[in-house]
């Protein structure tokens, strides 16, 4: 069953209905809901926002449960498209990353039985944060990021031997989305 037509029937909506309240016909929705048609960038979106879901929800390539957010857009046909992140919900997966690492490091000073302050443990993980090199704010992220790509210097000769295999990959951050139900393939 199509994420459409599984959004349509929780609102106990007919195709005729919603084709209705969308200005299309009942067949277009018929064929929106069996996939043998795609749906155009600008009735994803009005249907996203009727059904207050993500265009990602939508069309298959989230399942957040999130609310319809107006900055999020949607980039091809349907098919193999994908859908963008509003600033705002990136913003709050941002912040909801952070706590997540803040409650592993906390994790990892507990294993060790180290005993150190609230206020020391954000201390020590915004400089560790500050520090890395995969952080786009961090000053060392523009001064090696072009030699890097430009495979001018290899990290592991810059003082990077033990963890400069992981530059410039958000793994963490993207595996963290997927936790969460974002197709990270599908959405910029």
């Amino acid at each position: 069953m199509s994420k459409l037509r599984e959004l349509r029937k929780a609102r106990n909506m007919t195709q005729s209905e919603l084709a209705k309240e969308i200005k299309v016909s009942e067949k277009t929705i018929s064929r929106w809901e069996k996939d043998e048609t795609l749906m155009k960038a600008n009735k994803a979106k009005e249907l996203a926002k009727f059904f207050d879901v993500t265009l990602g929800d939508l069309l298959g390539y989230t399942n957040t449960g999130e609310n319809y957010l107006s900055d999020e857009i949607f980039i091809g046909d349907g098919k193999g498209g994908y859908t963008s992140l509003s600033d705002e919900r990136e913003e709050k997966l941002s912040e909801l990353f952070y706590n997540h690492v803040e409650e592993k490091f906390t994790d990892f000073l507990k294993s060790f039985d180290f005993v150190i302050s609230d206020n020391e443990i954000k201390a020590v993980l915004s400089h560790i944060s500050n520090l890395n090199i995969n952080n786009v704010k961090s000053d060392e992220y523009s001064r090696l990021i072009a030699p890097v790509m430009d495979d001018k210097i290899n990290l592991k000769y810059m003082g990077y031997s033990k963890l400069g295999d992981g530059f410039h990959s958000w793994k963490a951050y993207e595996n963290f989305k997927k936790s969460l139900g974002i197709d990270t393939e599908h959405t910029l």
